[in-house]
């Protein structure tokens, strides 16, 4: 039997279509792990920095020194990241309360990753 006009296979143009469709899908799913790797490392970020802020409020909270009213800027390693908390320390006025608010950023970074707030009796 000779091969003549009806040979079987594809043709370029439909090789070339499959081909194309398969690029764009492959294109997607590619975008898509992008993204979630980068959303992945911002909750990352954002779960070490509640974490710091955490810990620096209980540090004040059950420290014996006195608070002073202000403004206090750390600068800490944490979890292999460099990070700044700034501590404010307001008297309520009431009963001698003391508010402590604390927010995290990345060093050198301005948006707040992380804040807290709590009230401390002082002495």
């Amino acid at each position: 039997m000779s091969e003549g006009r009806f040979a079987r296979g594809f043709s370029l143009i439909e090789v070339m279509v499959a081909l194309a469709i398969l690029a764009a899908v492959a294109g997607g799913a590619l975008a898509f792990t992008s993204q979630t790797t980068r959303l992945a490392a911002s909750v990352r970020e954002q779960s070490f920095a509640a974490a710091l802020a955490d810990n620096v409020l209980v540090e004040r909270v059950i420290t014996s020194l006195p608070l002073e009213e202000g403004v206090e800027t750390i600068d800490r390693d944490f979890a292999g990241v460099a990070w700044r908390v700034a501590v404010t320390t307001t008297n309520v006025g009431t009963g001698g309360l003391v508010r402590i608010d604390v927010a995290v950023t990345k060093a050198g970074a301005a948006q707040v990753l992380a804040a807290g707030s709590t009230l401390r009796r002082p002495g």
